[in-house]
């Protein structure tokens, strides 16, 4: 490795890192909601085995008491799986408005007083520095955000148009940094995308449930 090439490969091994922490993130919920998710099944499995254990034949009783135990079973497994998830200390979700998340003071706010309900605003705030740091490796000089009607957030820059399948992880930081900008905010249950790309003009979408203008 020349020493030109050694600031690029820690950039790059600094972009991998912070997709991979989102990807984490983005897992940690999935498996949050799926756990609950199928604590809801299993509860009035619960319930229909207690006509089993009222049963007057004996075989009948035994074999609720293998259910029940099974049952119980996977239900601890699945709050096991859910502390694992969230980790020791559960991310604090909260109401936050837009532009207070918006850390880079170069960056053309037009979005108003946009307010999101409910999302980690350090996950969401790191997810548009992301999206920022892309426009800036594909050489933009001007970023704005702003809103539209129904209140997405836009995101738009004058830089170079991005590839047509703008996450997927390639080699470079550009690629990690769109990538890792989706996974956060698919964290906070919302999605990004390709809105407009042209050369010198393009914009991603963000849209977050529940975000409207105060």
């Amino acid at each position: 490795m020349t020493p030109d090439e050694t600031p690029a490969r820690l950039a790059e091994a600094e972009a991998a890192a912070r997709y991979q922490a989102a990807r984490a993130a983005h897992l940690a919920k999935a498996i949050a909601r799926a756990s609950h998710d199928l604590r809801g099944i299993l509860s009035p499995a619960l319930l229909a085995v207690e006509r089993l254990h009222a049963s007057p034949e004996q075989s009948v009783r035994r074999v609720g008491e293998i259910v029940t135990r099974v049952v119980e079973r996977a239900t601890e497994l699945i709050g096991e799986t859910l502390e694992a998830a969230r980790g020791d200390t559960p991310p604090i979700r909260a109401r936050a408005q837009l532009r207070d998340l918006i850390q880079d003071r170069s960056v053309r706010y037009e979005a108003g007083d946009l307010v999101i309900p409910e999302i980690n605003a350090a996950e969401l705030a790191a997810a548009f520095t992301a999206l920022f740091q892309d426009a800036r490796n594909r050489g933009a000089t001007t970023i704005r955000v702003s809103s539209d009607a129904s209140a997405a957030i836009l995101v738009g820059d004058d830089g170079s148009a991005p590839p047509s399948n703008p996450f997927e992880v390639v080699t470079g930081a550009a690629g990690y940094a769109r990538a890792t900008a989706r996974e956060l905010i698919r964290a906070q249950n919302g999605e990004l995308a390709l809105e407009a790309s042209a050369p010198g003009i393009t914009t991603f979408r963000v849209t977050l449930p529940g975000g409207r203008l105060a």
